[in-house]
């Protein structure tokens, strides 16, 4: 079997090649001698031991069980895992920005094999890990808009019934007709205006809502929009062919079959 430990919840933990871990509650520990242990530090993953030796206390029947375990380093991870990289890979989470916390604030978890290898040695969730890191990088309307579109295309991916290479599909749509086409001809209006009224006008140039009279209501200038347009059409030209609009990715994840029926039931990895 596989376990996540918080190693906060632990305040004798250390990073020795061997160690304890105490501490006390009233049910049984379910773990077994050879188990495998990933350890989290706050929000990162830091390494894996495994299970040596198991000592229950068992008190009397109104007192909490005291849990010795002796475990082993397996591996110290060189480089650092966040648990943000690996969030999307997890059934149990359901919050995906701020709230992940609230996710881990227990001793220790249960793990399936599919999770522990997913941080372990990278075998994530590749079509729902992009799929939810694009999404819920996006502003808020843009998250409803995409559900709304993807209701439209095929109410069966609302209902849970979720296929997310073909959910990859059509975000891919949704970003280069609702993103970044819109982006581009802004791009284009921009050079235009530029053209016209000069470079010293253009670098004073901007929108402003005529309806919020006030000190907030600060002038929008057009070139820093523009600069920030071409960065993010540079990153999202990384996840498509060179500039030409992003590709229906298929993703190779005949490996990760499991997957499926790990999040089987499971809702789209949105946040709202």
């Amino acid at each position: 079997m596989y376990w996540l430990f918080q190693t906060k919840k632990f305040s004798a933990f250390s990073q020795l090649p061997e160690e304890k871990l105490i501490w006390e509650q009233k049910a049984n520990f379910r773990g077994r001698v050879g188990d495998e242990i990933l350890m989290l530090r706050e929000t990162t993953f830091i390494s894996v031991y495994s299970i040596q030796n198991i000592d229950i206390n068992e008190g009397n029947q109104t007192e909490k069980k005291t849990i010795t375990i002796d475990i082993k380093l397996v591996n110290k991870y060189s480089d650092e895992k966040e648990l943000k990289d690996y969030i999307y890979s997890f059934p149990r989470i359901k919050y995906f920005d701020k709230k992940t916390y609230r996710h881990f604030t227990r001793k220790y978890y249960r793990l399936g094999k599919i999770e522990f290898n997913a941080v372990n040695d990278d075998e994530i969730f590749i079509s729902r890990s992009i799929i939810g890191g694009i999404i819920n990088s996006m502003h808020i309307d843009h998250r409803k808009a995409f559900v709304k579109f993807l209701a439209e295309k095929d109410p069966e991916f609302i209902s849970n019934n979720i296929d997310y290479q073909i959910v990859a599909k059509y975000l891919y749509s949704y970003l280069n007709f609702a993103i970044v086409e819109p982006a581009r001809n802004f791009q284009i209006a921009g050079n235009i205006l530029r053209g016209i009224i000069g470079e010293e006008a253009f670098a004073e140039a901007g929108f402003s809502n005529e309806n919020k009279i006030s000190k907030t209501n600060k002038v929008e200038l057009i070139g820093a929009q523009l600069l920030m347009i071409e960065g993010n059409l540079e990153n999202l030209n990384l996840l498509g062919n060179n500039g030409n609009g992003l590709s229906e990715q298929i993703f190779d994840e005949t490996q990760q079959r499991g997957f499926n029926n790990l999040f089987a039931g499971k809702k789209l990895p949105i946040e709202f």
